[in-house]
């Protein structure tokens, strides 16, 4: 976030006097501050140090990006400890996320808990300017992935897929996997508008493989999707009519490794059924939150913070709200960064 009030000027926020500070020393008592936030990730660390006084009239926020599949949280102290969570969580005080969905009038309508859809039987079909650039595809799916180890085990998945792929051996209809790691595909961030250009203009599909299966964890790989004319196929733990109507996209969940593969090369063989994933951009669009003021995660914080003290809650069970469940047949590792 920087120091003082850089970030919020900077996203021309509404509300916009929130200073913030690294200094624990920039008032003279830590209980001077109104608002202390916590970085989830670091909480579990040895060497964290918690104030040891907290005002009643301050606010305690938990703040992460990251997956609690990867940083949950284990102390019980943290149990009562929070008034606010901003989080990638729908249902946090202040939402962290990455998508933002606009009707057709350019109404911010999501993501959220409860969407209402229009069916993509009653959708009207795509235009022809849309099939044209469609037709031109030629290769099956495109993968960015930085992060190898997973918790989900997404990459054994996507071998079980290119295992079958490559006993099918369809001339040209290849799956390629992009990423710092790979010897020769490689998509580094500063080349990324490159990349994206190549992924719509050559790929049927796109895998939004998540690190981990947490409720609502959506990253910017389905926006990569979306933006890019690519039908996503999802791999996570999130309710995805949150984020996208039915007949928008594939769950590798539902399927085999095996049977995914099938049924991606059935529907590239068949036009019209791939053409039926794009309706809804006569519907709807998806944008970056940090486009718009409203929906800018920096700005949604500076808003609350600025609410009167009795609009926040006081979480009494907050490991059960926030931690993920893991899978019993895989230790859990910490990512050495970042997990992506």
């Amino acid at each position: 976030m920087g120091e003082g009030k850089n970030v919020f000027l900077m996203y021309h926020c509404p509300v916009s006097n929130c200073y913030v500070t690294t200094d624990k020393t920039f008032t003279k008592e830590i209980t001077d501050f109104h608002v202390i936030l916590f970085h989830g990730p670091d909480l579990n660390l040895h060497d964290v140090t918690l104030p040891e006084t907290r005002h009643f009239s301050q606010k305690y926020v938990f703040q992460s990006l990251e997956s609690s599949a990867n940083y949950p949280i284990l102390d019980e102290k943290y149990d009562t400890f929070f008034n606010l969570t901003w989080t990638y969580k729908l249902n946090s005080d202040i939402p962290l996320g990455f998508i933002l969905i606009k009707n057709k009038n350019g109404d911010i309508i999501g993501p959220k808990e409860r969407m209402t859809w229009l069916e993509v039987k009653d959708m009207k079909p795509i235009d022809d300017k849309l099939k044209n650039e469609l037709s031109q595809k030629s290769k099956l799916a495109a993968w960015f992935m930085s992060n190898q180890w997973t918790v989900n085990k997404r990459l054994d998945y996507v071998d079980e897929m290119q295992y079958e792929l490559d006993k099918l051996n369809i001339r040209n209809l290849t799956m390629d996997i992009y990423g710092t790691w790979a010897v020769s595909n490689k998509c580094p961030i500063n080349e990324m508008h490159r990349c994206k250009r190549m992924l719509k203009k050559d790929y049927y599909f796109y895998l939004s493989f998540e690190n981990s299966n947490c409720e609502d964890y959506v990253t910017e790989k389905l926006l990569t999707a979306l933006q890019n004319n690519v039908v996503p196929v999802v791999f996570g733990g999130a309710n995805y009519t949150r984020f996208m109507p039915d007949g928008a996209y594939l769950n590798a969940r539902h399927f085999r490794p095996r049977e995914l593969v099938h049924q991606m090369i059935d529907i590239v063989a068949n036009k019209s059924k791939y053409y039926e994933f794009f309706k809804w951009t006569n519907y709807y669009s998806y944008h970056d939150v940090y486009e718009n003021p409203e929906t800018n995660p920096y700005c949604r914080f500076c808003r609350k913070m600025n609410e009167n003290t009795s609009n926040i809650n006081d979480y009494k069970r907050f490991r059960k709200w926030w931690n993920c469940p893991v899978p019993k047949d895989r230790k859990r590792k910490r990512c050495e960064k970042h997990c992506v």
